[in-house]
C-alpha cells in the first residue's frame, strides 16, 4: 500500500505563510481564523493599498492564500502580483451553495473557509507522524489554474474512511471527474491516529481517482479534536 502513495518527513521551521482578504467583506473570514489558526499571518484588506504595498507585505512570504469571491476586483490583481514574485499562492474562493435560512450566509461561509485554509496550513504549521512540506505541496498545486477543496470529520470505529468518503461526496466535486483529477492532496488530522487509519484513507484515496495521479498524503496532531478525525482533500488539474 505505501508504495502508492509520496510520504514525506521533514522540518517544517520558518515557513511564512499569509492569508490575505482581498476584500472588507473577507476580512469578517479571516478574523474568524485568527481564533483557530496558529502559524500563519492574516492580512486584512485595508492593509492593500497598492502594488508596491502588496509586494513589500508579501516579500518574506513562502506561501500566500488569497481569501474572497469571484467578484472580488483586488483577486486578480493581487494574484498576478504574487505570481511575479514566484511566491506559491492559493486563491480560495467561496462557491455558494443553497441557503435554507437556518443559519447565518457569514457564518456559513466564514465557516468554509475556515475548513478551506486549515486543511492547506496545517500540513505544514502541525507535525504529524507523516509530514508534507512546502515542496510537496508546491509539487501538487503549481501551475494548476484550477482544484477544488472539501473537508469532512467523523467519530466512531471507521472514521478515517467515513471521513474520506463524506468529502469525496461533497457538492463541491460533484462537477469533478475524480478520474480526469491529476494531483491530490489530503490532510488526516487527529488528536491520535493509528497506521491502519491512514492506510484506510490511502485505499479510499486509490480507489477512487486514477492510477497515473499525483498524490501527497500528510497528517497533523491536533489535541483539540478528541475522538474526531478531519480530512480535508485538495484535487487539482481537472
Amino acid at each position: 500500500m505505501s508504495g502508492a502513495f509520496d510520504l514525506v518527513k521533514i522540518n517544517q521551521e520558518n515557513v511564512a505563510i499569509k492569508v490575505i482578504s482581498v476584500s472588507e467583506g473577507g476580512d469578517d473570514a479571516l478574523r474568524n481564523m485568527e481564533k483557530h489558526i496558529d502559524g500563519v499571518n492574516f492580512i486584512y484588506f485595508d492593509a492593500i493599498e497598492n502594488t508596491e504595498n502588496i509586494r513589500e507585505i508579501l516579500n518574506d512570504a513562502n506561501m500566500v492564500l488569497l481569501i474572497g469571491t469571484t467578484n472580488d476586483s483586488k483577486l486578480n490583481e493581487i494574484a498576478e502580483i504574487v505570481s511575479d514574485l514566484n511566491i506559491l499562492t492559493i486563491a480560495v474562493v467561496t462557491k455558494f451553495l443553497s441557503f435554507d435560512g437556518s443559519k447565518n450566509i457569514t457564518q456559513l461561509l466564514c465557516d468554509d473557509l475556515l475548513n478551506s485554509i486549515t486543511g492547506i496550513t496545517n500540513l505544514i504549521v502541525h507535525a504529524g507522524m507523516i509530514n508534507v512540506d512546502l515542496d510537496d505541496i508546491r509539487a501538487v498545486l503549481f501551475g494548476k489554474s484550477r482544484a477544488m477543496i472539501s473537508t469532512s470529520s467523523a467519530t466512531g470505529e471507521s472514521r478515517a474512511t467515513d471521513a474520506i468518503k463524506q468529502a469525496l461526496a461533497s457538492p463541491l466535486f460533484h462537477d469533478v471527474d475524480l478520474k480526469t483529477v491529476s494531483s491530490v492532496l489530503v490532510n488526516i488530522s487527529a488528536e491520535n491516529m493509528g497506521l491502519s487509519e491512514f492506510d484506510g484513507v490511502g485505499s479510499v484515496i486509490h480507489n477512487n481517482f486514477s492510477e497515473n495521479v499525483k498524490i501527497k498524503i500528510g497528517t497533523s496532531i491536533n489535541e483539540n479534536l478528541g475522538d474526531v478525525i478531519k480530512v480535508s482533500v485538495v484535487a487539482a488539474g481537472f
